[in-house]
């Protein structure tokens, strides 16, 4: 940002190359490779579980409502709801995909 409002100043070019953030792309998904790499997938599993579990229980009812879609119907019908815009920001929607085919089988 500061790189941004000096080059609109028009400060010389050694003093905009001087700050040169390096910016760096964060993703949990490589937090989460190597968490089941480090523990292995049933304990990440089960922590990932229990938190999750302890999250829900602290907000729910006071930051954030929490709807389970457990069916395809209900899932389905979460998922239009999401691409129209009508979920509000305090509501959470859990998709348990693998639940609502697990009679696929």
């Amino acid at each position: 940002m500061a790189k941004m409002f000096l080059t609109m100043m028009g400060a010389s070019g050694i003093l905009t190359k001087w700050i040169n953030p390096v910016q760096e792309l964060y993703l949990i998904f490589n937090d989460i490779v190597y968490l089941k790499k480090e523990w292995g997938i049933e304990k990440f599993q089960k922590t990932l579980e229990d938190y999750v579990n302890i999250f829900c229980t602290a907000a729910s009812g006071k930051l954030i409502t929490i709807r389970t879609c457990e069916n395809e119907k209900s899932i389905q019908a979460a998922f239009s709801e999401i691409v129209q815009g009508s979920v509000p920001p305090t509501e959470t929607i859990i998709l348990d995909v693998a639940k609502a085919v697990a009679h696929r089988k």
